[in-house]
């Protein structure tokens, strides 16, 4: 099952990367509001690598857009050796790539979903023309 998606992730990129289309890469993960008995205070996070301006930016963005607390490089950071999909398809190809992760208990029913939708286009549409 991974190695099918890794390729088909590559190979989109290959055609975006020929084509001169701008490209970000955006994974959506969530996580538990405890972790081996500590509560994180987090309602989302961005996570990056190289990214750095695009990912704060974004962090900035969905503060505006929410009011909530979101991670800079939280719940965890990206590494080289132990995550995949930022540093192999964006980190080195060049190309800004982020993971958000959102908080599961905020995303527990098809409203909560929908609701986090909407503030992830407008931050991601607001980073992306920028």
């Amino acid at each position: 099952m991974f190695r099918p998606f890794a390729d088909a992730v590559r190979r989109r990129l290959d055609w975006r990367t020929k084509q001169s289309q701008p490209t970000i890469i955006v994974g959506v993960h969530s996580f538990t509001p405890v972790y081996s008995g500590t509560v994180r205070p987090w309602h989302a996070g961005v996570l990056y690598g190289e990214a750095k301006v695009f990912g704060r930016a974004l962090i900035a963005a969905l503060e505006k857009e929410t009011g909530l607390i979101i991670g800079d490089n939280e719940p965890y950071n990206i590494h080289p050796d132990e995550d995949y999909t930022v540093p192999t398809h964006a980190d080195s190809r060049g190309l800004p790539g982020f993971l958000i992760e959102v908080r599961h208990d905020l995303i527990e029913t098809l409203d909560d979903v929908a609701q986090w939708g909407r503030w992830l286009t407008s931050a991601l549409s607001a980073v992306a023309s920028a």
